[in-house]
């Protein structure tokens, strides 16, 4: 298994003429008309030559930058054949990694993003507000400022948690003035953003029900690949709680430092920023890290992603589980080969994020099958199987171990007088 994370930009990242280097493939120039043929929209034509105005608006950058993030995986995985380790995205980011990791079918997840983005325009012009980054700072000042100015009645939360030196405020636009004025008087600089709403805030709440509205009309699925979420900072574990985590986003901030913690703590070695732009990118070389990351977008980086052969054709990262599987023994020994494999990673943060809440659904899943009385079934056991994987890889176990490990889960699992 690779050490590579791709990582996918939000809203911010879109620039005209993003993505028209990249349609002379048949892989980009297909993922834009599927997201034509869903939206009605020529995404090409806005894209591709469009003007500032078109792309700043955010029912349309947001299908926008969805459908050139896909459309730079779909190219990323045909050139280079990389196999990531983990996928996560910042904000409208972590619906384009829930795709690439084929949780989500790209037709459904680009009519959900201009949904998205109507919703946060009118709830955005509704309630007057507005966001502004502020770097140079501690966070703590910053939210201290911030409980201050709700104490006297106004309205500002910190709604991007990008880094140690890079924060971002949401709120009412008198809120959000009055923290900017108390932060450049203390040496912060403040760079208010080009944006009409103040977004992963309180404020988004009325948009919440139609937008959960807009969700149930998807379909999740297992990921293919791990995703960590930007709204709990930890991986998803089913396709269960993926609805439920994206609704949250609207008013809950993006912990984008926790995910870059989990990444260093798992043990990643590089971070590619897959879609338009290099926010990602100039965003984590500020940290102090041993993570090198590059930009897919970027020529200078382009030529440092490495080249490795693709996989076999339907040969899936996750392993699948076999309809001739005993899943109470598979489940069983899953667990019994998380708690037998030693430990090598010692922070306290990703050991939890990436074992104990793992190792709870694990139970969970057993528990289940017990009570239902028949057994987990084949996608309960597929879970089970990529919950294990992604605990042994972020206790640090050696590859052939693990390999090793998943053969003898998957032999030990199979019913008696089955055949292979």
């Amino acid at each position: 298994m690779s050490a590579i994370a791709f990582l996918f930009p939000g809203q911010g990242s879109q620039y005209p003429g993003m993505g028209s280097g990249w349609v002379r493939h048949p892989s980009v120039l297909r993922t834009f008309e599927e997201a034509e043929s869903a939206l009605g929209i020529p995404l090409r034509d806005i894209c591709f030559q469009g003007d500032s105005p078109d792309l700043s608006a955010t029912e349309i950058a947001q299908p926008a930058i969805l459908t050139v993030s896909v459309a730079a995986f779909r190219l990323l995985r045909e050139e280079f054949g990389l196999e990531p380790a983990w996928m996560a995205g910042h904000s409208l980011g972590e619906i384009t990694a829930l795709v690439c990791s084929e949780s989500m079918g790209f037709d459904q997840a680009v009519k959900l993003v201009r949904a998205r983005g109507l919703l946060m325009r009118d709830a955005g012009r509704g309630a007057e507000g507005t966001m502004t980054a502020v770097e140079h700072a501690d966070v703590d000042r910053i939210q201290a400022i911030c409980a201050g100015i709700r104490d006297a009645g106004g309205s500002v939360w910190i709604s991007n948690f990008n880094g140690s030196d890079q924060n971002v405020l949401s709120g009412r636009t008198a809120s959000v003035a009055k923290a900017e004025d108390l932060l450049r008087s203390e040496g912060a600089l403040c760079i208010p953003l080009r944006v009409k709403g103040a977004f992963h805030s309180p404020l988004m709440e009325p948009m919440v029900e139609a937008f959960r509205t807009e969700i149930a009309r998807c379909r999740f699925s297992p990921s293919r690949w791990p995703v960590i979420s930007s709204v709990t900072g930890m991986l998803y574990f089913g396709s269960d709680q993926m609805g439920g985590t994206l609704e949250r986003q609207l008013v809950q901030p993006v912990l984008w430092s926790s995910v870059m913690e989990f990444l260093s703590s798992a043990g990643c070695r590089r971070g590619i920023e897959v879609g338009p732009g290099k926010v990602l990118r100039n965003l984590a070389r500020k940290r102090r890290s041993e993570i090198e990351f590059l930009s897919f977008d970027a020529k200078e980086d382009a030529e440092r992603i490495p080249r490795v052969a693709l996989p076999a054709p339907g040969n899936p990262r996750l392993p699948q589980a076999d309809p001739c599987m005993d899943g109470r023994k598979l489940l069983r020994l899953c667990l019994g080969a998380v708690a037998s494999t030693r430990n090598r990673n010692w922070g306290e943060d990703a050991y939890r994020a990436g074992v104990l809440v793992p190792m709870q659904r694990l139970k969970e899943l057993e528990r289940l099958g017990a009570v239902q009385g028949i057994g987990p079934g084949t996608d309960a056991c597929e879970e089970a199987l990529g919950l294990l994987m992604s605990i042994l890889q972020v206790k640090g176990v050696p590859k052939l171990e693990r390999e090793s490990r998943l053969a003898s889960i998957f032999g030990l699992a199979k019913i008696q007088g089955t055949v292979a």
